[in-house]
């Protein structure tokens, strides 16, 4: 191929111009189309196999079956997918809690931030947000959930004795204990 000054290939047309005759592809009309369905994220084989799990505080089975009793029902909001919230919560080092979220939520209905991501969620639960209780570990979360109108909790979980809560406008709790006692 010639070249000009340098090392850039000159460049030349290799056959008659389609400049504006381009048209998209489509399948013929009655054609079998199939998509083959992505193959599933190697974490999701991993909890179906045992060998991961998902971890979470001894005081979390025992709150779910509290809010149960006392009628209350739990969703979860991740920025993890809906599959990866079902398979941690089914496969976790407490037993399969799968049994007790009624809705799982992820970033398809906004971003965590976001108060109309809340407001969404609200929506798709018919409820109206000051019925909903949003507990976080994430200040700017409780902040767009409480814009939002939902009342909110900020868990502070025990850690090393230099970590405090941050300063925020939100009720702390450091245990699932203090929830719904």
């Amino acid at each position: 191929m010639p070249r000009t000054r340098g090392s850039v290939p000159r460049s030349r047309p290799c056959g008659p111009s389609t400049r504006g005759r381009a048209r998209p592809i489509r399948p013929r009309p009655g054609a079998r189309t199939t998509t083959s369905p992505p193959p599933p994220p190697i974490w999701e084989e991993g909890y179906l196999t045992g060998e991961l799990r998902g971890e979470v505080y001894a005081d979390v089975p025992p709150a779910l079956k509290r809010w149960r009793a006392q009628g209350r029902e739990t969703c979860i909001f991740s920025s993890g997918s809906v599959l990866a919230q079902r398979l941690l919560f089914a496969h976790t080092n407490q037993g399969d809690l799968s049994g007790f979220i009624r809705e799982y939520f992820d970033t398809a209905v906004g971003a965590k931030k976001a108060p109309s991501s809340y407001a969404r969620i609200a929506a798709a639960l018919g409820v109206v947000p000051d019925g909903i209780l949003f507990i976080s570990d994430v200040v700017a979360e409780l902040d767009a959930a409480s814009s939002a109108g939902m009342q909110t909790l900020l868990c502070a979980r025990a850690g090393p004795a230099e970590a405090t809560p941050p300063a925020c406008d939100h009720l702390v709790i450091t245990t699932f204990d203090q929830v719904f006692p």
